[in-house]
């Protein structure tokens, strides 16, 4: 006797698998009956909906560490500007200190002018 006979439940051929299909018309469930393990599969969904409940939690911790990484990319942007405005102003404040150290060089006398003036 096999486990659907007596229970209520009528058998049929899978055309694509090679399993048998207990039909259960009162509850309108059908479930899988593999021929060569002979295994009844009502509730193998248990396992699976923990991993997609897994699978969830880790895109979710995906998604906020996209988005903390997002906006420390945009902190760490403004800063670069900045610190590029402030590398700009240096550069422009010692090309003109450089200016006047060349400026105060000139109009120091050499010793040769010395030499002529005395």
């Amino acid at each position: 006797m096999q486990f659907w006979q007596g229970s209520g439940l009528s058998c049929r051929y899978c055309h694509t698998a090679y399993a048998k299909f207990a039909v259960d018309r009162e509850k309108r469930r059908v479930y899988p009956r593999y021929l060569l393990t002979g295994i009844n599969l009502r509730h193998y969904s248990g396992g699976m909906i923990s991993d997609f409940h897994k699978l969830s939690e880790k895109i979710g911790q995906l998604a906020e560490l996209t988005q903390a990484l997002r906006s420390e990319n945009a902190e760490l942007r403004l800063k670069s500007v900045a610190l590029a405005a402030e590398n700009a102003e240096l550069a422009r404040r010692m090309q003109e200190a450089h200016e006047r150290v060349a400026a105060l060089l000139e109009s120091i006398p050499t010793p040769e002018q010395d030499e002529e003036a005395a």
